[in-house]
């Protein structure tokens, strides 16, 4: 069984933060550029600042671990990131997923055989409705004017799961519910009593709960400098290479000169990088199931005899 419900959230945005920290380092070369309005609009300002921030940073870790020359470090401009390119947005699932399922007893049948012979009695067909929800919750905007799409599965009862897509706007703050109304039918049953046997009869309809987060990424090609050569050249690294190898840019020189975490950015390949740009939460609350279950009352005996259906 599957279903497909599309919802709008808004996300959690990152604040924006200072350049770099640490102590500040007394030669006048070794201060960041100033990256003037208009520069690479496809890429946020501060993440364009940040990359700047990562090739100061690995530019002077090189220089201090002798990797480089003095004459081979970077100045001004020359930090800026190159051949920068918003790649897309994504919507990545935590595994943080919780799920809970409930029952409850809707409807109740008794059949009594007070007889010597097996008897078969008819369930009526029995219909239960329920609204399913689905509430997402953001607190900051990330400015950005786009929306990108994920899915999640959710469990139903017995095996089976249900789909569900969610769609981000990146540009919003608001939380959102939607509800849809959906009907459950389970049809009518013959029931076979024994001589002397009283058999209960429970429609029994099962909901289902599920909460987690997301994070909303935004995929970035991009080459970070860290040295230049006699004749002027910029020799650079791929940004994933610089973000996901520690052999490359240390976790100590990131924590001294980069205000932001380094779990906010993901290796994707040696030039592309994934960096969270905010998060999301959701809560589903959905019809799950419902089963038609005979209890012998003389034997103590219990089984499922039907299963309903969605519609």
């Amino acid at each position: 069984m599957k279903k497909v419900i599309k919802l709008m959230l808004g996300v959690v945005g990152a604040t924006s933060v200072g350049l770099f920290k640490g102590e500040s380092v007394a030669c006048a070369d070794d201060s960041l550029p100033q990256i003037g309005e208009g520069y690479l609009k496809s890429v946020n300002q501060s993440t364009i600042d940040r990359m700047s921030t990562m090739a100061y940073a690995l530019s002077y870790q090189m220089y201090q671990w002798g990797d480089i020359g003095v004459n081979e470090r970077l100045t001004g401009n020359e930090y800026n990131p190159k051949n920068v390119s918003s790649q897309s947005y994504s919507v990545g699932v935590n595994s943080d997923m919780g799920t809970k399922q409930t029952s409850k007893t809707v409807n109740t049948s008794v059949f009594h055989n007070q007889t010597n012979q097996d008897q078969t009695f008819t369930t009526p067909s029995y219909t239960e409705t329920y609204i399913d929800s689905i509430t997402t919750s953001t607190t900051h905007s990330a400015g950005i004017s786009t929306s990108a799409s994920t899915e999640i599965s959710v469990p139903m009862f017995g095996s089976a799961s249900m789909g569900l897509e969610l769609s981000y706007n990146f540009s919003t703050t608001t939380s959102h519910t939607r509800e849809t109304q959906k009907g459950w039918t389970v049809p009518g049953q013959a029931i076979n009593v024994r001589p002397g046997h009283t058999v209960e009869v429970n429609w029994v309809f099962y909901t289902g709960e599920a909460t987690g987060t997301v994070d909303l990424q935004e995929r970035i090609r991009a080459d970070i400098p860290y040295k230049k050569d006699a004749a002027g050249r910029i020799h650079t690294y791929g940004l994933g290479t610089v973000v996901g190898d520690r052999q490359v840019l240390s976790d100590s020189y990131w924590d001294r000169y980069i205000t932001e975490t380094r779990n906010n950015w993901k290796k994707v390949d040696a030039n592309v990088a994934g960096h969270k740009i905010g998060a999301g939460t959701y809560r589903v609350d959905y019809g799950s199931g419902f089963v038609l279950e005979a209890f012998d009352r003389t034997t103590g005996t219990k089984e499922i005899i039907a299963t309903g259906y969605q519609f």
